[in-house]
């Protein structure tokens, strides 16, 4: 084969591997912060304690991550978090946990493996074996026939939990500024909800609930 056409081949392969980048990843870093519209939610307890929760001037901001890969996120997180007891029995304890929940579509996380032999061979297509762990691979139509397989799993829902406090009565106040979180090893599209959870105690009950902003695509 003529250096001319391998140097064709090799073009148009490593053309295809940026393109299974930009596919799989989970896209460019936010330029502005994203605000998130307020939130709240209210209970009355069996002993007729009035409870509330008010997530208010919270925000996101997406930059791009240290590392320069495609799978992460480094994401930075602001906002207030007020709970309010009113009536009823005095609560005398209780905990509150402020954070988000991320989802995202493919998890990647257990790497990338790179294996060749030598020689010049067609280039192959990009495809999903069928059985077993699913697999992305690409083989590169260089003098080094490499093939690259990334090992992916379903995404997942997890909570990151950013602030926790003890509480020793009915009202309380968590207020986060440019708090960071990472998201690793996930491609597709990221989506994050934030979330804040009270457990309010007397002597005799506990009470749990919680409020959750909107989903927000990263």
């Amino acid at each position: 084969m003529s250096p001319r056409v391998t140097s064709l081949t090799r073009t148009a392969a490593l053309a295809g591997l940026a393109a299974l980048t930009f596919a799989v990843g989970s896209g460019t870093a936010n330029a502005e912060v994203l605000r998130i519209a307020d939130s709240s939610a209210t209970k009355t307890t069996v002993l007729g304690t009035n409870l509330e929760i008010v997530q208010s001037g919270q925000w996101l901001n997406d930059v791009i991550p240290l590392n320069g890969t495609p799978f992460d996120k480094d994401v930075f997180f602001g906002g207030n978090t007020a709970f309010h007891s009113s009536g009823g029995a005095p609560i005398t304890a209780g905990t509150v946990d402020v954070g988000v929940q991320v989802g995202y579509m493919v998890d990647v996380s257990n790497g990338v493996s790179l294996g060749g032999k030598a020689g010049i061979t067609p280039l192959e297509a990009l495809g999903i074996p069928v059985g077993g762990l699913p697999t992305l691979t690409m083989s590169l139509a260089v003098p080094l026939e490499a093939n690259w397989v990334v090992p992916i799993r379903p995404g997942q829902i997890v909570a990151i939990s950013l602030n926790k406090k003890t509480l020793s009565s009915g009202n309380a106040n968590v207020n986060l500024d440019n708090i960071h979180f990472q998201i690793n090893g996930a491609a597709g599209p990221v989506t994050v909800r934030t979330y804040s959870q009270w457990t309010a105690s007397t002597k005799e009950t506990d009470d749990s609930f919680a409020v959750y902003g909107p989903p927000i695509q990263l």
